[in-house]
């Protein structure tokens, strides 16, 4: 399964090692959760982040029950603030 992920700003240090760009089209298990993905990758839950699924934000409590599927866009952003 192919998801094509775009990392956002420093989240960019989750990019494998020697990998130019920001986007990156990862190849996955069938039917794994954002959580599994985000495991892989090495982002943990104490990374603050805003996760954007094929246009949709994805919240925290729902990463464990969000499967991917072939051909998923997924945006990996930092929070945004505002001051």
């Amino acid at each position: 399964m192919l998801t094509e992920i775009t990392f956002g700003g420093g989240l960019t240090r989750f990019l494998p090692v020697g990998h130019r760009g920001n986007l990156w089209s990862r190849e996955g298990s069938p039917g794994a959760t954002l959580s599994e993905l985000l495991e892989d990758i090495g982002i943990g839950a104490d990374v603050p982040l805003l996760i954007i699924l094929n246009g949709t934000v994805v919240t925290h409590e729902n990463y464990p029950t969000t499967h991917l599927t072939e051909g998923d866009q997924l945006a990996l952003m930092p929070p945004i603030q505002a001051g």
